[in-house]
């Protein structure tokens, strides 16, 4: 298992930068993956972030991916 982390801007940009990465890992066009909204709603994500020491955890593409501190981190 490999992880990686990131720092996050605003809730599109975290999105794309899941997508990609993932996408990258996957060896594939981040267009081919189903939307992230499916799985986390980031603008509601990115609000509690940025107003509590809160951390959020959720699954994507049979990656886990943890929100925390202005970061993502991907497993797996």
């Amino acid at each position: 298992m490999s992880s990686h982390s990131t720092a996050m801007e605003r809730d599109e940009s975290v999105a794309l930068e899941i997508i990609r990465e993932i996408a990258e890992r996957e060896r594939c066009e981040y267009t081919d993956l189903p939307p992230l909204y499916e799985a986390v709603d980031l603008e509601a994500a990115t609000d509690l972030l940025e107003s509590n020491d809160v951390r959020i955890e959720f699954d994507y593409c049979g990656y886990g991916i943890v929100l925390e501190n202005r970061e993502f981190t991907l497993k797996g």
